[in-house]
């Protein structure tokens, strides 16, 4: 079995195709977190046949593009209103998400840091703006494919799903 295979195994154990991406913004629907994930896929797959991108295993952009939001599952409340966060749930997110997925299967250390800074410098678990910022860079330095992952996200969040 491929990595990914343990993947595809654990997200069908769980209530993953169901749930959505956010309480307002993108995918706060039933079914927007898959929508989400299978649009961060499609958008890694096009910037690297555009920009000729090379990723440390061939099953990177399945398991960075499915796992990058996993931490989502379970994280939110479905009210009559719509969505709301889940307060029993962390807030951490690609930092979550790396962890998570790693009790899985095995990550590249590029596919944890991918995962990880997939929001960029716009995550809770990263301290300040200002140290926020140095990690993303410091993560793009390493490893440039952190980058093409937060655009990949953005794509799927600003323009695919045309939210948040």
């Amino acid at each position: 079995m491929t990595r990914f295979d343990f993947v595809k195994r654990y997200l069908a154990s769980t209530a993953f195709d169901d749930e959505p991406a956010s309480t307002k913004y993108h995918g706060a629907h039933p079914g927007g977190l898959l929508r989400h994930s299978r649009n961060v896929v499609k958008n890694l797959n096009i910037l690297t046949k555009q920009l000729d991108l090379e990723w440390s295993s061939g099953e990177s952009i399945n398991i960075i593009g499915w796992t990058h939001d996993i931490c989502k599952i379970g994280a939110y409340i479905k009210t009559e209103e719509g969505y709301r966060w889940n307060p029993e749930h962390p807030k951490e997110h690609g930092l979550l998400s790396a962890e998570m997925i790693k009790r899985i299967t095995q990550l590249t250390e590029e596919e944890e840091y991918c995962i990880r800074w997939h929001m960029g410098p716009y995550t809770q678990d990263a301290g300040t703006t200002s140290e926020a910022w140095k990690g993303f860079d410091a993560a793009i330095k390493k490893y440039p494919n952190v980058f093409w992952t937060h655009v990949a996200d953005m794509m799927a969040t600003k323009f695919d799903e045309k939210g948040g």
